[in-house]
């Protein structure tokens, strides 16, 4: 479509045509529409600017407490900080001259705090292994974001909002969420042949109204190592054969 200005990229240089120059004879991006079929790129890079900063920020610890030889407690704590900004302009050689350039300004916030502590215990009861594991985590995130847009600017060199005759929108947004849950598992392993895993979980999450916030996901699953039976134990041509089945309910939180 030769008026389809939509985008602005240099995949669209291919559909220009070859007699068309990109440049004029002083070096400036030839943005004539009657030469041209779609806006030329190169005035973007010349009277342009599209700069994103990002700082990213995470910290974690970890504590492993040992209470018997076959108890122990564990406690983990995380931090994840995700900075954003934003800053674009677009000059007299793009296609937001005609409102005389335009700019825009944007930012966002994003931290996120995960706690969990849980126990863990092992033991073996003959050819019996057992181990299990219960506890529970909590996670919070807060997002922050706001935005400008402006245009009307007397002069491709003044690029900052400040120096926009007309801010044409602006807005901001803030959210809180988090989730909370609770685990059980358990593992059983009978002479290093059968093995049989039971879970539950109780997740809760603040995205859900007051009587669906919290819902129960169990699970099972049961395996069978057949290579490890008698019968198969001198066996030339098989390594390993597991037999594996399992069962769950799973959900999301959007």
């Amino acid at each position: 479509i030769s008026n389809d200005n939509s985008f602005i990229s240099p995949l669209q240089s291919v559909a220009q045509s070859p007699l068309t120059p990109a440049l004029l004879e002083d070096g400036t991006a030839n943005v004539d529409g009657n030469s041209t079929l779609y806006q030329n790129f190169l005035g973007q890079e010349q009277t342009g600017r599209f700069v994103t900063d990002i700082w990213r920020t995470t910290a974690n610890i970890y504590g492993d407490f040992y209470i018997t030889d076959h108890l122990n407690f564990i406690s983990e704590a995380g931090y994840d900080s995700n900075k954003q900004t934003a800053e674009r302009f677009s000059g007299s050689l793009t296609e937001f001259a005609s409102v005389g350039g335009f700019g825009t300004v944007s930012s966002a916030n994003t931290e996120r705090y995960i706690l969990t502590n849980y126990a863990k215990y092992k033991n073996t009861f003959g050819d019996l292994d057992v181990s299990a594991t219960l506890g529970g985590s909590f996670e919070e995130t807060t997002r922050a974001s706001q935005f400008t847009t402006g245009q009307q600017f007397p002069s491709d060199d003044l690029q900052t909002l400040d120096n926009a005759v007309i801010i044409t929108n602006g807005g901001s947004n803030k959210t809180k969420y988090n989730f909370l849950s609770y685990f059980a598992r358990s593992r059983f392993d009978i002479a290093n042949k059968y093995a049989i895993t039971l879970s539950i979980r109780r997740d809760g999450s603040s995205r859900f109204g007051k009587d669906s916030q919290f819902g129960w996901f169990p699970a099972a699953s049961a395996a069978w190592t057949v290579s490890n039976e008698r019968f198969l134990s001198n066996s030339r041509f098989l390594s390993t054969l597991k037999i594996r089945g399992s069962w769950g309910i799973t959900g999301n939180a959007e």
